[in-house]
């Protein structure tokens, strides 16, 4: 997209305009703080219609500088080809990270060998928090399956779901986006305790 393929309405939000910043979620009795942020490198209009033209490369370069020991990729195969995403599991590796990819599909909670999926890297990312290290997890522009994924570990961690879901929004508003993700937690939780 070039800026003369730019529809009319306000400028888009760029690495330089916009910097990547996380959402930090403290998770309890671990020093290592969970990091949802949007995906790198993205060029796509979010479901507010706001435009993100992102540089991927100065996104993963700043993502390096929060101290990070892992990074949890929600996104689904085929979204990266669809955003030109194709180099950024190439760029994270090159961070020297573990980088854990957990598809999910958007709006949507995960379904199948995605659940036990995500249960295992949930499990991961606790270990990697334990460390004092950091873990930055991200979807596309909206971060419904980030907070998923962050309101799942902190259930696993012995909190009630709805405090979980609480923290989780209280980050920043559009995590858990449907009812469906929602509803997903809910019977998750039953099934821990």
């Amino acid at each position: 997209m070039t800026l003369i393929d730019l529809p009319p309405g306000p400028p888009p939000l760029t690495s330089d305009s916009d910097p990547i910043s996380p959402f930090e979620i403290e998770i309890p009795n671990v020093r290592g703080k969970l990091l949802l942020c949007r995906c790198p490198g993205i060029r796509a209009r979010g479901r507010k219609g706001e435009l993100w033209i992102r540089d991927m490369e100065k996104d993963v370069q700043e993502m390096a500088r929060w101290d990070l020991g892992a990074i949890v990729d929600l996104l689904e195969p085929h979204e990266k080809l669809d955003l030109g995403l194709w180099e950024l599991d190439s760029l994270i590796e090159s961070m020297s990270l573990k980088h854990y990819l957990t598809p999910i599909e958007v709006m949507k909670s995960p379904r199948g060998p995605i659940v036990s999926l995500l249960r295992i890297t949930m499990k991961q990312v606790m270990e990697v928090l334990a460390t004092g290290k950091n873990v930055a997890v991200f979807c596309d522009t909206d971060m419904g399956r980030s907070g998923l994924a962050a309101a799942q570990l902190l259930a696993d961690g012995g909190m009630p779901i709805s405090e979980a879901i609480q923290r989780v929004r209280a980050c920043y508003y559009n995590c858990i986006e449907t009812p469906d993700q929602e509803d997903f937690l809910r019977r998750e939780a039953l099934m821990i305790n």
